[in-house]
């Protein structure tokens, strides 16, 4: 069992709905475990909210899977501060997952980097065509593809 921790404000409920379903789309939800909990201690993959601020926390964990928005700057240098690397989704060249198409009810998440599995597998570069809803946000929809390779 793999679990899953979304460190994110209250108003972000929308990470945990795509996650869920995308991971039952890919038929792996048996297989995880979802919480949100501000504790970076807690889970092997922590998928960080877009507008969470990681305050007073100090981790260092070569263990840990991070997924982190590319706007979420305060994140991204408190994990790099600590010495960990993260998974970075957005929109830019710089980011390792994108969106290079989406619609109301699909869209097609690039991975441009080579991500490596729970198992250490290599993944990607690759596109992959999904299923979402209109009120899925394009974060959420990256972080969740991400958690649904790599598991």
């Amino acid at each position: 069992m793999i679990t899953i921790n979304i460190v994110s404000s209250a108003d972000e409920s929308n990470l945990k709905k795509a996650l869920f379903n995308i991971l039952s789309a890919n038929q792996k939800y048996e297989y995880v475990n979802i919480l949100q909990s501000n504790d970076l201690d807690t889970g092997d993959i922590i998928i960080f909210g877009s507008k969470i601020i990681p305050y007073n926390y100090n981790i260092k964990s070569d263990d840990k899977i991070f997924i982190v928005s590319e706007d979420n700057l305060d994140a991204l240098n408190f994990l790099h501060d600590n010495g960990n690397t993260a998974i970075c989704c957005g929109m830019s060249t710089g980011s390792s997952v994108s969106i290079s198409s989406m619609s109301s009810n699909n869209a097609v998440v690039s991975i441009l980097r080579e991500l490596i599995s729970i198992k250490g597998e290599p993944i990607g570069p690759l596109d992959i065509p999904v299923q979402t809803f209109s009120d899925d946000e394009p974060y959420s929809i990256m972080a969740s593809v991400v958690v649904s390779l790599i598991i």
